[in-house]
């Protein structure tokens, strides 16, 4: 290996090696502290965490889609004797094995903690966790290295791919993002119209949507599923699955190609000519500035939080509509209509999925960019007490996330509240009980932005900070329902009720960390 090659990969090491810890940590350290108290936890909670890596899998794309021209030095890459093609390659291998590693060292993990269990008691829990996911049987390790690793490396080639040389990794995420659940999309609505022009019916076996399936994002890792395979049991695993293999190799391959052939392609600008203002009348348009600096600080936060609120709120109302859609005439053929529950379960899952993410991404980009030394100087300078202007951000930014991501489902929840007695709600939800999802999941969503606001003030790097953040929510849930569970029966109290308190003052704890950050300048300068 020549020294480009040697310096390339050493500095990408270096970018990475913080974001690989964090995820070794996170995956290994949740299910352990939940299987103190009963051993065999750790399998089915070490699954559980692993559905967290496609949604990490999307911070680390951001990073490598946009990284370099967020902090100033994609310029300095440029400069370099060597074409761009080289250091998209090392920044696409380390991205991808910051992802892989972590998960097969959990499963190395799991496999220690196995050996420590009686052989019965270990083969039951895997036995178990594997006929809740549909896991072959006896093929429980393989398959959760197998699954969340293909799954995340195929999310990052396609987010990385439609994220590549934006100007920072809010915008590379948004664009990723949209064009993720844009194709998934796509295919819902092609099963919908095929199924209901039957010219593909999805309820019996064919071979046009599981290669869709292996070429979109994120779905190469459903090619352990039976109802996938092309070839009997019986067959070998070669004969069953190659098509979708060769499938996704050429899609993936082609992403990848794309990434690393745009990596720095940047173009010049052409210069354009500004004419002096001939009067007054041409300034109209602008707006009269503000008498309150909190009002303007608060306008300012909203007009940066709030494209992003409603692109989420757009995907979530976008993803139950098809999944309601590509589901209802199976459904109704076999199992009769949907229930108001189903409907409401469905849209509570797509709500909390993309609003986890969202309000991370919104969390930390309240303070990203006005915590470079920079701005930091120019709103120290402001006769605006530094108290207040965290609150106003933090306050603003909060509220416009979680009000307008929680509009679909409020609408969702409001109709099938009222529509009892129609011919297509034969039945109602109950009120108390759409009302305590709807608030566990604004307070889960609250948590995490807090979470986010606190890592990006102490870290100063979005995408740590992102990850960062959702490891310390989850090791701090964790931490707070063991806690719950020790204690209940000694104050009486149900350990329900004491997680949320723990969880509530472990929040609590997260913004005040995150406002003496920002008044007293903490944080990892860089």
């Amino acid at each position: 290996m020549n020294s480009v090659w040697q310096s390339l990969l050493w500095k990408e090491w270096r970018e990475h090696r913080l974001m690989l810890a964090i995820l070794a940590g996170l995956f290994v350290l949740v299910p352990t502290i939940f299987s103190l108290r009963t051993p065999t936890n750790f399998f089915g909670i070490l699954t559980f965490t692993l559905f967290a890596a496609p949604m990490i899998s999307m911070f680390i794309a951001m990073n490598i889609a946009a990284g370099e021209q967020s902090a100033g030095t994609i310029r300095f890459l440029q400069a370099l004797p060597t074409t761009g093609r080289k250091p998209a390659a090392a920044k696409l291998f380390w991205a991808a094995a910051t992802m892989v590693v972590p998960i097969l060292v959990a499963v190395g993990a799991a496999a220690l903690w196995a050996m420590m269990l009686p052989d019965e008691i270990a083969q039951e829990a895997t036995d178990y966790d594997a006929g809740i996911y549909g896991t072959a049987s006896k093929s429980w390790f393989a398959a959760r290295c197998f699954t969340p690793s293909v799954a995340a490396v195929s999310l990052i080639l396609w987010m990385a791919a439609a994220g590549v040389n934006r100007s920072d990794e809010v915008r590379a995420g948004a664009i990723g993002f949209l064009v993720v659940v844009s194709c998934w999309a796509l295919i819902a609505f092609a099963v919908y119209v095929f199924d209901i022009l039957e010219v593909i019916r999805v309820s019996e076996p064919n071979r046009l949507f599981p290669i869709l399936f292996a070429m979109a994002p994120g779905g190469v890792g459903a090619l352990d599923d039976d109802t996938m395979a092309f070839a009997s049991e019986q067959s070998s695993i070669l004969a069953r699955y190659w098509p979708l293999g060769v499938a996704a190799l050429f899609s993936h391959g082609a992403l990848a190609a794309w990434y690393i052939g745009r990596f720095g392609r940047v173009i010049p600008g052409q210069s354009q000519v500004v004419e002096s203002l001939a009067g007054t009348h041409d300034r109209q348009w602008l707006a009269p500035p503000r008498r309150s600096p909190l009002a303007a600080i608060a306008w300012k936060q909203f007009r940066e939080s709030a494209p992003l609120a409603v692109l989420g709120a757009a995907c979530i109302a976008a993803i139950a509509i098809l999944i309601y859609w590509s589901s209802f005439s199976v459904a109704r053929e076999e199992v009769g209509e949907l229930t108001p529950f189903e409907i409401f379960h469905g849209m509570t899952v797509a709500w909390m999925m993309v609003g986890l993410m969202v309000t991370t991404v919104a969390g930390v980009g309240v303070f990203m960019d006005d915590l470079k030394p920079g701005l930091y100087a120019f709103w120290r300078s402001r006769p605006i007490n530094v108290d207040r202007w965290f609150a106003v951000k933090f306050l603003a930014g909060l509220l416009v996330t979680i009000v307008t991501l929680a509009i679909p489902l409020l609408l969702v929840g409001g109709y099938l509240l009222i529509a009892r007695g129609t011919s297509e709600i034969s039945d109602t939800i109950s009120f108390r009980e759409s009302v305590l999802v709807f608030a566990l999941g604004m307070f889960v969503q609250f948590g995490l932005y807090s979470a986010s606001v606190a890592a990006i003030t102490l870290l100063r790097r979005p995408i740590h900070a992102a990850l960062a953040s959702i490891a310390v929510a989850c090791v701090a849930t964790a931490a707070a329902v063991i806690a719950a569970d020790f204690v209940d029966y000694r104050i009486g109290v149900e350990h329900e009720v004491l997680a949320i308190m723990f969880a509530a003052m472990l929040t609590l704890a997260a913004i005040v960390l995150a406002w003496l950050a920002v008044r007293k300048n903490w944080g990892w300068k860089h």
